[in-house]
């Protein structure tokens, strides 16, 4: 009886843990059915409104995103039917029973759990798709404003085009934007909404160039009608105007022109002669109505001017002086420069007579105001150019110096490092092998060759540089194989310098010549220059790359620096003689018409001396005029000789303008024999000296 008691009583904890487990584990699993169908109809509701809205897909978005629409959604979707699968099977399987085991219990609280995850992940396949509709509908929300407001625009422009009578069918205007906005109407109703905002936006911006060039056309319209009338009063202060009202009536013709060329082929063929018309107006206001402020203008110029010109001599003895120090260089290095000096003293010359033409010009007397203008123009670009020449000899010498002293340190550097790099080798030869006394070798014979250039009497410092530098990097490279590792950080960041300092003179020697010989140069230079530009950038960059490297990776980062910049140095120095090669060769063609130019430019002269000379004597109807105008229109018609292939048409030109004013000479001289012809000769109109002041030889052989 004793035993028998004493099981009952441990039986009975067992049992009452056993009910309490089970009790236990039928709440929780009470609690994660609520859970899950609390899940499940939430998710449900989500579903449904996505089911909603994707009937709407096809008729607003486009088929492309209709299909990855209905792809993620079907996605989410048979992610949510595995959850309510599951769900259902945890139903079916309690289903009626209100006493199950604690395990089956516990089985079906797990099976919830899996439940509630699958709802929350068909939840996150479903959110981008809602994000997707709510992003597709804000661009198709916006597109229709974009459609709409291009189509106001246009019809605004349209009206402003009509109220301009400019144009016989203003319609015809818009016509480009016009089908821009069909476009973005067509791609709006085919629900492409971010393409149709796209070209609405090309629209309005065409739209606006559009109104721009039409407020050219009113405001050039303005500028001949009050300049018309403006000619008309300072007139009768005394001022010719004749000129100027000719230039109003050729720019309103080329005003007419451009309003059918835009009308019938758009802005792009319109523009030339839109900007002839205003280039024309502003000559007939400067003919014209606005010669007394003129007049003022250019007497403050021609003074502005002459004192600049004063200055150039100091300038150009500056040059001088920095060539002949330029000189004790190898030749080779300053080729760039050579002829700077006398061409420097022309362009100032040149310079000066404008200014003197100028001063001729602008005067009651002479009434070409507006060609003094011009002139002063032109004597500052001449000014211009002689300072820039001069300069870029003595930007030239300051870089050759900074060359030569740097060779100096490198050539150091590199004997320094030689010797560093023998003495390791000869204390540790044991353990180095051939390849770095090879590179030490190769080093010597390169600061050998350096050494001997150094030598010359006139050494190239940049022969000198690059050897010595490479040399120096041999020697490194040496020295580093047989140690191991380490070179001098700044003694790195110091060579860096030097090849930087070396190629961006070597680059700005290649800008300054193709700034002053651009229009000689062929388009394979001009890319090749580019490329340069490119090189440069690209070098400046990985410098800097250099110092924000870490440690162990900024030695390479720095030699690669210092290697674009050697490369940039030679890619420069070839782009360099390819210039300077075409320029010589432009110059040499250009020498085949400088002799017929000079003797043409004598023969006018001449006649036109005559004909000041005989001015009483000639009639106004003369042929020797139209001769003398024929021969300037010959000259100005030679324009810039750039290749073979112009000389022949130059030299007939320049003949035949010789010819011209030759005979117009002759016939000028005649008229000292003959009667005057009642007052019908110049002397007594006095227009022989209007014609002279009137007439200007064109540009000739490249440059102004």
């Amino acid at each position: 009886g004793g035993g028998a008691l004493a099981l009952n009583r441990r039986r009975k904890p067992g049992t009452a843990s056993a009910k309490s487990q089970a009790v236990s584990a039928k709440q929780q699993f009470e609690q994660s059915r609520q859970q899950a169908g609390a899940a499940i109809t939430d998710a449900r509701t989500a579903f449904q409104d996505a089911e909603e809205k994707g009937s709407y897909d096809k008729v607003s978005y486009p088929a492309g995103e209709v299909a990855t629409l209905a792809e993620q959604q079907n996605a989410a979707q048979s992610s949510f039917n595995g959850a309510l699968q599951r769900y259902a099977a945890v139903e079916e399987a309690f289903k009626g029973r209100d006493n199950a085991s604690t395990e089956e219990y516990q089985q079906g609280s797990e099976t919830y759990s899996q439940v509630i995850a699958l709802v929350e992940q068909a939840r996150g396949q479903l959110e981008p798709v809602a994000a997707r509709r709510a992003e597709l509908d804000q661009i198709n929300a916006a597109a229709q404003p974009a459609v709409s407001a291009a189509k106001q625009a246009a019809q605004e422009l349209g009206q402003q085009a009509a109220a301009l009578g400019e144009f016989q069918n203003p319609a015809a205007v818009t016509r480009e934007v016009d089908a821009q906005i069909a476009r973005a109407q067509q791609l709006l109703n085919d629900r492409q909404g971010a393409e149709a905002t796209t070209a609405a936006q090309e629209a309005t911006a065409g739209l606006a160039a559009l109104g721009a060039l039409l407020g050219r056309f009113t405001g050039t319209r303005e500028r001949i009608s009050v300049g018309r009338g403006s000619a008309e009063r300072v007139a009768v202060q005394g001022f010719r105007t004749e000129a100027g009202l000719a230039a109003y009536d050729q720019a309103e013709t080329a005003l007419k022109q451009a309003a059918v060329l835009l009308e019938s082929q758009g802005s792009q063929a319109a523009a030339p002669l839109l900007e002839q018309a205003e280039t024309l107006a502003a000559e007939g206001e400067g003919r014209g109505g606005g010669m007394p402020a003129l007049l003022r203008e250019n007497e403050a110029r021609i003074s502005s001017v002459e004192q600049s010109g004063q200055q150039t001599p100091a300038l150009i003895a500056q040059g001088h002086s920095a060539f002949d120090q330029v000189d004790e260089y190898a030749p080779s290095t300053w080729t760039d420069i050579r002829g700077n000096g006398s061409e420097a003293e022309s362009a100032a010359g040149r310079a000066k007579a404008l200014v003197e033409r100028a001063r001729a010009r602008n005067t009651m007397e002479e009434q070409d105001i507006y060609g003094a203008k011009l002139d002063l123009d032109a004597a500052e670009q001449e000014l211009g150019r002689s300072r820039t020449l001069i300069e870029t000899i003595i930007t030239r010498l300051k870089d050759l110096e900074t060359s030569q002293a740097n060779a100096r340190k490198e050539l150091e550097m590199a004997q320094a490092d030689i010797e560093r790099g023998w003495q390791y080798i000869r204390s540790n030869d044991a353990d180095i092998g051939a390849d770095a006394e090879t590179a030490l070798r190769r080093a010597e014979e390169l600061l050998r060759a350096a050494s001997a250039e150094a030598g010359q009497p006139k050494p190239n410092w940049i022969t000198v540089v690059k050897q010595a530098q490479e040399s120096n990097k041999l020697a490194d490279d040496a020295l580093a194989q047989a140690q191991g590792e380490s070179v001098a950080m700044d003694k790195l960041r110091e060579q860096l310098t030097h090849a930087r300092e070396l190629a961006q003179a070597e680059v700005q020697r290649l800008l300054q010549f193709v700034q002053l010989h651009q229009d000689d140069l062929s388009p394979a230079t001009l890319a090749g220059v580019q490329r340069v530009q490119q090189q440069a950038q690209q070098a400046q960059q990985a410098a800097g790359s250099a110092e924000t490297a870490l440690e162990a990776a900024r030695v390479k980062a720095l030699r690669a620096a210092q290697e674009r910049y050697a490369a940039l140095t030679d890619t420069a120095e070839d782009v360099y003689q390819q210039a300077y090669n075409e320029f010589q060769g432009v110059e040499k063609i250009r020498g085949q018409v400088t002799s017929e130019s000079q003797r043409a430019t004598l023969a006018i002269q001449q006649a036109e001396r005559s004909m000041q000379t005989y001015s009483a004597y000639i009639p106004r109807n003369s042929e020797g005029i139209q001769l003398l105008e024929r021969a300037h229109a010959l000259m100005k018609a030679v324009g810039t000789v750039r290749s073979e292939a112009d000389v022949p048409r130059a030299l007939e030109n320049l003949r035949e303008a010789t010819r011209n004013a030759e005979s117009a000479d002759a016939l000028f001289r005649s008229y000292a024999n003959t009667p005057t012809m009642g007052g019908g000769g110049y002397g007594r109109g006095g227009g022989a000296g209007d014609l002279i002041g009137g007439l200007v030889i064109g540009s000739m052989l490249g440059g102004g």
